[in-house]
């Protein structure tokens, strides 16, 4: 059972696992409007999330049925974004492009500079989510909340919206499916999610605590 509070969108929000709002933080309008110019002229099919809301404008897109098993919630079909800008926890670029989709990162991250936080979850997904926060602010904020050192606290990863949270805990551990770049910047790695990669990586971390 969840007793701890969670992290969703990249970490930039805290709820509770009944998933009440502890903390959020928002995009602001400027950058959500330039990050869905970006977004279409690479090409990528866009989803803006709200506290409680995923909105598409394309519901044939190609990752839509994915993201419906994986949160499992439907999206809310919209023909234009312009009411939820100023109300954007996340907004994220689907495309099965994965190098044009690496390409529209660094655009989008020279574009919006500081107003926002652009990295990939997935070689299909890029995420913009607001400024100052990311899943390592939320590691070293739930360090805080449990009066332990960052350094006690293990993470597990494989893309690049995971290297914050490697970069403020004393154990990383990369997927073994992760780029090289992710592996490079993990104190440890481990197998693939294929080859029970995660259960793996829970061992060591019990071992390191004198646990199994």
């Amino acid at each position: 059972t969840l007793w701890l509070p969670v992290g969703p969108f990249n970490g930039s929000s805290i709820v509770d696992p009944e998933m009440r709002p502890v903390e959020q933080h928002l995009i602001p309008a400027s950058a959500a409007e330039r990050s869905l110019q970006i977004l279409r002229e690479f090409g990528a099919d866009i989803w803006l999330f709200t506290t409680d809301k995923w909105l598409i404008d394309n519901p044939g897109g190609s990752y839509v049925a994915h993201e419906q098993h994986t949160i499992r919630a439907d999206p809310t079909i919209v023909s234009d974004f312009s009411p939820y800008l100023s109300s954007a926890c996340k907004i994220v670029g689907a495309s099965a492009d994965a190098a044009g989709l690496a390409a529209c990162e660094k655009a989008m991250q020279e574009a919006l500079g500081s107003e926002a936080t652009a990295v990939r979850s997935q070689t299909y997904y890029l995420d913009v989510t607001p400024p100052g926060f990311d899943k390592g602010t939320f590691v070293e904020a739930m360090a805080k909340r449990l009066g332990i050192a960052t350094a006690a606290v293990a993470t597990i990863g494989d893309m690049q919206n995971d290297l914050a949270m490697f970069r403020v805990s004393g154990t990383s551990i990369a997927m073994g499916n992760a780029a090289d770049n992710v592996k490079d910047q993990a104190t440890h790695v481990t197998a693939s999610n294929e080859q029970d990669g995660f259960a793996e990586a829970m061992e060591m971390i019990l071992k390191r605590n004198g646990v199994g």
